[in-house]
């Protein structure tokens, strides 16, 4: 039966092992997604709301302030030469649930047909972090739960049965 224990053993730690490192890479590959995806509606927004502002430049003098999705800002040309268009994770102050959410943050900068330069400032809701991570650990504890369940009363259904010759011959020796 020792044996039987300490195969049991082993493979539990194995698949400790690599189910760690398997939720590790999920956990990163999901937070890359979300932030792609993120990222791809603030271009998309950046698109619709420019469009628009081309089409009605009075949208420049009226920020988004109540779900505070966007602001304008207007910069010098040589700003805009150089401007880099930069994403970045922020939070935003929510005054009716009184607390800061997560936001991800677009800068980018573009030219009217009157020739100036504006800065805009995207933001949008993502989801928060530590949620995720919860939801992911707890997720992982039940799955390694079953799995070792699974594969320690199937390792010793199997195992009972290979080793069965070889308890015969020691019984016999």
């Amino acid at each position: 039966m020792n044996l039987l224990h300490y195969t049991n053993r082993n493979l539990s730690l194995v698949i400790l092992l690599l189910m760690a490192l398997w939720g590790t890479v999920f956990y990163f590959l999901i937070i890359h997604e979300v932030m792609d995806e993120t990222d791809d509606t603030l271009a998309n927004t950046r698109e619709i709301v420019v469009g628009k502002v081309l089409v009605h430049p009075e949208i420049l003098q009226s920020n988004d302030s109540i779900m505070q999705r966007y602001a304008f800002r207007e910069i010098t040309p040589e700003e805009a030469v150089s401007y880099r268009e930069t994403y970045y994770d922020s939070t935003l102050y929510i005054a009716t649930e009184d607390e800061f959410e997560p936001i991800r943050v677009m800068k980018t900068c573009f030219r009217t047909a009157d020739d100036r330069f504006y800065e805009l400032e995207l933001r949008i809701s993502t989801l928060e972090r530590d949620d995720m991570v919860r939801a992911i650990w707890w997720a992982l504890v039940v799955l390694y739960v079953v799995v070792m369940l699974c594969i320690t009363i199937g390792t010793r259904l199997v195992l009972q049965k290979v080793f069965r010759p070889l308890r015969l011959l020691l019984d016999w020796l």
